[in-house]
């Protein structure tokens, strides 16, 4: 497995936006900026995680598509 944050796989940084939090469910919107050889990507994610006893349990990614 490859680390995603190693030095020289282009991640620049990351953005992210707290959109609500739902009794015990977090909703979150997430960027990650690349550096590619085509100039720069943006990778976008709606990230949710449920906690439990103050822990993280669940966490689900998904990734929007341009229709």
């Amino acid at each position: 497995m490859r680390m995603v944050f190693a030095p020289g796989n282009g991640y620049l940084d990351s953005k992210v936006v707290r959109l609500g939090l739902i009794h015990k469910v977090l909703i979150m919107y997430h960027e990650d900026r690349y550096q590619t050889d085509a100039g720069f990507r943006t990778v976008p994610r709606v990230v949710v995680v449920e906690h439990r006893d103050g822990k993280r349990w669940r966490e689900w990614e998904f990734n929007p598509q341009d229709r």
